[in-house]
C-alpha cells in the first residue's frame, strides 16, 4: 500500500487524500508543498507485537509502551502499565523499576564539551540557512536538538611494533612497544525523553615523542544508525562529529590523523549490535566522497591543511620519510614480508592490496588487509595401510 508523508515525518496522506491536496497549503500551522511530499510503500510483512496492560487489559503496541522483553525476563514480575493507568494510579503505588542511566548522567570531559559545542553551532548555522531558503522564521524551522557527546571509554595501552618492523627500520631505533590511548566517543540524542545512541567512533591516540606515531591519531571504526531527527540534519551532524574531534586534537598538539575508508559488507556489524534493515550501507566511492566533504569543510576552517594518501607518502622511494609517516597500530595496513631470494636479502614493504587512500594531514582511508582462506584438503576414503584399523571403529 502506497502513501505520502511530510519530509519531516509529521503528517501522512493516503493516495486519495494526496490527489485531493492543493499544490500548496497549511496543515496545523505547518506549510505543506505537494511536490515535496515523499512517496513510500508500507511493508505488509512488518509486524508489530502487541502487549496487554496488567490493569485495564487493553492492548497496545510494544514499542508504544517502551516495553523491553529482555529486561522483563531478567526482572521477573515486571508489570506492564499503559499511560492511562499510570495517570490514574497514585504516585506511591506506581512500581519503581530499575532506572537506566541517562546520557547526561555520564561525566562530561573537555573533549566531549568541545565537540558538543561545535555540533550545536553547526546545526544552528544550518538551521538559519534553511530558514533563509524557505523564507520562514528561524523559530519555525525544525532542527536537531538535545544532542549529547560523551567519552564512554578511555584507557592507556601499549601497541607492539613487531620484530619485522624493527628490523626494517633498524637505523631509526624503533621501540618494541608504543604507548597510546584508546577512546570510545558516542553521540546521543534525546527524543521523547528517550536517549538514542546514534554515532560511535573508536580512536587511538599516540601523543608521545617516538620515532613513529608521534602526535598521531588513528580513527579505527565508525558506526551509526539513521535515527537522528530531523533526518535532513543527519549527514551534517555526523560529519561535524568527526571534524570537531580532529579540531580538538589539533588544538592539543596532534599533527596527523589516519582514517580507513572501508565500507562494511552486508551482515557485518562494526560496533553497534544491529542496524535497521532499511538502512543503506555506503559503498566505497560514496564513503570516500563523505570523507572528502569532511576534508573540504576542515580545510575551509583551517583545521586540515593537507590531503594525501599513504602510498605516496611512504612507498615512492622515501625510506627516510616512511619511518615518520608509517603508523604502528594493531590493525596493520602495511606488512613487511621477506622476498623469495636467499637469506640476507632485503625485505619488501608494501600493502598486500593497493587502494587509493584519503589522508588529511596524513589522514588516510583505505581498505585493511584481509587474509586469504586456507585451501580445503580433500580426503579420499580408502583401505588402511598394513591392515591397520582406524581409531574409533
Amino acid at each position: 500500500m502506497r502513501y505520502f508523508c511530510h519530509p519531516e515525518g509529521r503528517f501522512v496522506w493516503c493516495c486519495a487524500c494526496y490527489l485531493a491536496l492543493p499544490p500548496r497549503g497549511t496543515v496545523d500551522g505547518v506549510e505543506v508543498v505537494k511536490s515535496e511530499l515523499i512517496e513510500r510503500e508500507a511493508s505488509p510483512a512488518a509486524k508489530e507485537p502487541w502487549v496487554a496492560c496488567c490493569r485495564c487489559r487493553r492492548w497496545f503496541h510494544r514499542d508504544c509502551l517502551l516495553f523491553n522483553e529482555k529486561l522483563a525476563r531478567f526482572y521477573r514480575g515486571t508489570r506492564i502499565l499503559c499511560p492511562l493507568c499510570v495517570a490514574e494510579t497514585p504516585r506511591s503505588e506506581v512500581p519503581r523499576e530499575c532506572r537506566l542511566p541517562r546520557a547526561t548522567d555520564f561525566p562530561q570531559t573537555p573533549l566531549g564539551r568541545f565537540m558538543e559545542k561545535r555540533i550545536v553551532e553547526r546545526v544552528e548555522r544550518q538551521r538559519r540557512f534553511i530558514a533563509a531558503q524557505k523564507l520562514t522564521s528561524v523559530d519555525e524551522t525544525p532542527f536537531a536538538g538535545d544532542l549529547h557527546v560523551r567519552v564512554m571509554y578511555a584507557e592507556k595501552t601499549t601497541i607492539p611494533t613487531g620484530k619485522r618492523f624493527q628490523w626494517y627500520f633498524q637505523n631509526f631505533e624503533i621501540p618494541a612497544e608504543i604507548s597510546a590511548w584508546q577512546k570510545c566517543l558516542c553521540l546521543f540524542q534525546t527524543v521523547d525523553s528517550v536517549d538514542l545512541l546514534l554515532f560511535v567512533m573508536y580512536v587511538t591516540e599516540c601523543p608521545d615523542e617516538t620515532p613513529c606515531n608521534a602526535h598521531t591519531i588513528y580513527v579505527s571504526y565508525l558506526d551509526s544508525v539513521p535515527y537522528l531527527f530531523p533526518p535532513n540534519f543527519r549527514r551534517l551532524v555526523y560529519q561535524e562529529f568527526v571534524l570537531s574531534y580532529l579540531e580538538y586534537s589539533r588544538e592539543i598538539g596532534f599533527q596527523r590523523a589516519f582514517l580507513w575508508a572501508c565500507p562494511p559488507t552486508v551482515g557485518d556489524e562494526y560496533i553497534l549490535l544491529s542496524h535497521p534493515p532499511e538502512q543503506k550501507m555506503p559503498r566505497e566511492l560514496p564513503l570516500l566522497r563523505w570523507y572528502r566533504e569532511i576534508a573540504q569543510e576542515g580545510n575551509s576552517r583551517g583545521v586540515i591543511y593537507e590531503l594525501t594518501n599513504l602510498v605516496d607518502e611512504c612507498l615512492m622511494g622515501r625510506y627516510e620519510k616512511s619511518c615518520r609517516f608509517l603508523e604502528f597500530f594493531k590493525i596493520e595496513g602495511f606488512r613487511i614480508r621477506k622476498s623469495c631470494a636467499p637469506r640476507g636479502s632485503a625485505a619488501i614493504i608494501g600493502p598486500p592490496r593497493w587502494n587509493p587512500s584519503v589522508t588529511i594531514s596524513s589522514w588516510r582511508a583505505k581498505r585493511p588487509w584481509r587474509r586469504k582462506r586456507p585451501p580445503i584438503r580433500r580426503i579420499q576414503a580408502g583401505k588402511p595401510r598394513n591392515g591397520a584399523v582406524p581409531a574409533g571403529l
